[in-house]
């Protein structure tokens, strides 16, 4: 019998793994919110070594981020999910196949990263004092011949599969337009529903 590869590690920055699956899970997000397909990918790996980079920088540095913090942060986030489903406990179980404590000790570790992430990029650019268009107008200066080339390392290549929602979920949007032409047709104002 052939194998299955479950997952994969596509990058590793300092003591971080990217697997795969971190990649997935970040594309489906963010095709959700309409960037396209073919350029999810791109996206996400330059968004996650970026972070990855800016963690591995924290550790060397010794910028740290409370219990406390993550908490607040985790506790933010939940109460926004939790909102988008009514603030019902039992959607949200529906939804996401779990329940919330379960929901908050899987994403304990992921916000803990990010908050490192910010709290570093913070340090970094407290110190910056150059615009992003002054970078722009140095490197239009430099000569194209000039530029170093820098030679790949790796060589990237993928097999893209489009997730499939779920009855659930395409029922639950079915149900929420719905409310929203009820509201429409009852008068309630079309610019502001859209």
């Amino acid at each position: 019998k052939e194998g299955q590869l479950v997952d994969g590690i596509i990058g590793v920055v300092g003591n971080s793994i990217i697997l795969k699956s971190d990649i997935d899970v970040q594309r489906a997000q963010i095709e959700e919110q309409g960037v396209p397909e073919d350029k999810s990918f791109c996206y996400v790996w330059q968004q996650l070594l970026f972070q990855k980079l800016l963690v591995h920088k924290a550790d060397i540095d010794s910028v740290e981020v409370t219990d406390k913090e993550v908490e607040f942060e985790m506790d933010r986030r939940l109460r926004y999910l939790l909102s988008q489903m009514g603030g019902s406990e039992v959607e949200f179980q529906k939804y996401f196949g779990k329940t919330v404590l379960q929901f908050k000790e899987e994403m304990q570790p992921i916000i803990k990263e990010n908050l490192k992430a910010k709290k570093m990029q913070g340090v970094i650019a407290e110190k910056v004092s150059i615009s992003p268009s002054e970078v722009e107008s140095f490197y239009e200066k430099i000569p194209a011949d000039s530029l170093p080339i820098i030679q790949e390392q790796y060589k990237i290549a993928q097999i893209i599969l489009t997730p499939v929602p779920s009855s659930y979920e395409k029922e639950r949007i079915r149900k929420e337009l719905e409310q929203i032409r009820e509201d429409i047709i009852k008068g309630k104002d079309f610019g502001l529903m859209a």
